[in-house]
């Protein structure tokens, strides 16, 4: 934790004085650069004024407007069913969309979306993935529903820091509300969960443009800030001017002082909340799939993953499929595994055969995932498949 904090004391010093020696960085799309002042200006007077308009999924650099209600009210069929249920079912959808995402199928449109999510898998294998990638569920805007903040686990391999974690993206949800999402996370736009509840950002929009701001959560799904300032030239066309530190908090762009004899008075590393108590890892997630090699009959198979407290794994989605896929292709290769019926034709290829159960396997020449009709016993009737057999179990939100 102390890495990152030092990471984030520095950055925006560092960077800053390299641009005096001569670096240079592009302005463009720099909030809070003086020379989008008449926008900002005109963006910051009619902020009350839009208050209550629209949603918005803008980085939180920007004060976020409130949703439309009449496009988020839960309709009936969208309630929680009755009866216990973990808090982490309530966004179900998400986790399972993170889920495919992290068993490296993101595509184009992916990235745009869960932005954060998709650099971390990216750059890390499907093992790590699943292991440093992974939820959390606190309630931050003091509603009594937990907000579910998806979150990374970052190692520091040469010092002995502490694992530090950052916040990928946040959803919120109440009852009036379906799960929203607030805000998202990357490498360039941090964000850090304080003991408050607040959040610590910085982003960096070039060399020399640094952003800093901390802010809330309310009960909205936007956001409210409580202090933000930013780097700039003193003179916006003069590369060679003083970088300085800004702020537009009051509504107007207010010089707070040059890089050298102003420091931000950022969120100290104590202050960060402490994730590792409650972070659970993909890997635990309650909406997975286990492998399990077994030379057993159907009959077998199914009575072992109830044991398990699951069924045989269902495929009633692409991205189900897909996602199964992965989990096969990771785990084993030239295996057969007992699945239950399938509902969706797309993400695997049916082979045909002769029985009424189904076996799942990875195909040799392309790499995809195919169906297979087989009896009840194929080791029975099939001896040389002993070693190659097994089961898919698939764990539901409770």
């Amino acid at each position: 934790m102390k890495s990152l904090k030092k990471f984030t004391t520095i950055i925006a010093l560092v960077l800053a004085f390299a641009m005096l020696l001569g670096a240079c960085g592009t302005a463009s799309g720099k909030k809070g650069s003086r020379r989008d002042d008449d926008e900002e200006e005109e963006e910051e007077t009619t902020e009350e004024e839009t208050e209550d308009t629209e949603p918005t999924t803008e980085d939180t650099e920007e004060t976020e407007e409130p949703v439309n209600t009449e496009e988020v009210l839960t309709p009936p069929e969208t309630k929680a069913p009755e009866g216990p249920t973990s808090e982490i079912s309530y966004y179900g959808d998400i986790m399972d969309n993170i889920m495919y995402l992290a068993s490296g199928n993101a595509n184009e449109d992916d990235v745009w979306e869960m932005m954060g999510v998709c650099e971390f898998v990216m750059y890390n294998d499907y093992e790590t993935a699943h292991k440093d990638l992974g939820y959390i569920l606190k309630d931050v805007n003091g509603d009594d529903i937990p907000e579910l903040m998806i979150v990374d686990r970052i190692h520091f391999e040469f010092d002995d820091s502490e694992d530090a974690f950052r916040v990928l993206a946040l959803y919120t949800r109440s009852e009036k509300y379906l799960p929203t999402l607030v805000f998202e996370g990357w490498t360039r736009n941090e964000m850090i969960l304080l003991n408050d509840g607040s959040f610590f950002n910085i982003g960096s929009g070039g060399a020399a443009y640094t952003t800093m701001q901390v802010f809330r959560v309310n009960n909205e799904t936007t956001t409210d800030t409580l202090w933000s300032c930013f780097t700039d030239f003193e003179d916006p066309e003069d590369y060679n001017s003083e970088l300085c530190w800004y702020t537009s908090d009051n509504g107007e762009i207010e010089l707070l002082g040059t890089v050298e004899e102003y420091s931000p008075d950022i969120p100290d590393a104590e202050e960060y909340y402490d994730i590792s108590k409650d972070f659970v890892p993909l890997s635990d997630n309650e909406h997975r799939y286990e492998i399990v090699m077994c030379d057993c009959t159907y009959d077998e198979a199914v009575q072992k993953c109830e044991e398990m407290g699951g069924h045989l794994a269902t495929f009633d989605s692409e991205r189900e499929a897909l996602t199964i896929a992965s989990v096969i292709t990771y785990n084993t290769e030239y295996v057969s595994l007992f699945v239950g019926e399938p509902t969706q034709p797309e993400g695997y290829e049916d082979f045909g055969g002769n029985g009424d159960c189904y076996m799942a396997g990875i195909s040799g020449q392309d790499g995809s995932m195919y169906v297979q009709h087989v009896s009840e016993d194929p080791v029975g009737s099939e001896p040389s498949m002993t070693g190659f057999m097994g089961f898919i179990c698939e764990y539901e939100y409770k």
